[in-house]
């Protein structure tokens, strides 16, 4: 294996092998790579063939102690949209965090159902974590769910978080709910706090 970095990440003992089938013409790949980032060994399996201009993704599986990442779908090479889905699972975000230089801990599940439309990613997001860790900021249970776009274009966002005991240095909260929405004039945020027998609505 060799030392390489990419996306701002070193990684070591890189192995990569592939397969391709389907020559002269264009291949279908069968790629195989394992990898080293902050210590934290990475395996990743990629099944790919041409479909028309695009790129059809029958599996691609990213596995990192207590992490693993799935996605398939099509992929436009000239433009990078997506549609497909994608799930990550992570029952130790201390490693991502690790590999990321962040502090982290908790568990977290998301998945991701995407579509793309006339240059347009559009996502829709369903998540969970708890006990969550990152920066100082402590979550006993959040969800996330929803969706949005990138660009963001107009009615395509409508984004909700719900928070359990949460806490920030000398700031806590029972409960917290968020929205991040498309209100037609740009983005509105919503913000609702309680803890105790307050409660904020901002």
């Amino acid at each position: 294996g060799s030392a390489v970095s990419a996306g701002g990440l070193d990684l070591d003992g890189v192995s990569v092998k592939a397969a391709l089938r389907g020559l002269p013409g264009l291949p279908a790949v069968n790629l195989q790579g394992e990898a080293k980032a902050a210590g934290q060994p990475a395996d990743l399996r990629l099944e790919a063939s041409p479909s028309g201009r695009g790129l059809r993704i029958t599996r691609l599986q990213l596995e990192l102690p207590a992490t693993s990442l799935q996605a398939s779908g099509d992929l436009d090479p000239a433009t990078l949209l997506f549609s497909g889905a994608t799930d990550l699972s992570c029952s130790d975000l201390g490693v991502p965090g690790r590999i990321l230089g962040t502090q982290m801990r908790g568990g977290a599940e998301v998945r991701a159902e995407m579509a793309a439309s006339a240059g347009v990613q559009h996502v829709r997001l369903d998540g969970r974590g708890a006990d969550i860790s990152i920066v100082g900021l402590t979550v006993a249970h959040a969800t996330v769910n929803g969706t949005t776009s990138w660009p963001v274009s107009p009615g395509t966002t409508d984004l909700r978080i719900d928070i359990a005991s949460a806490a920030f240095g000398k700031l806590a909260a029972d409960s917290a709910s968020c929205r991040l929405r498309d209100a037609g004039q740009g983005l509105t945020f919503d913000l609702a706090l309680k803890h105790g027998p307050s409660y904020t609505d901002v």
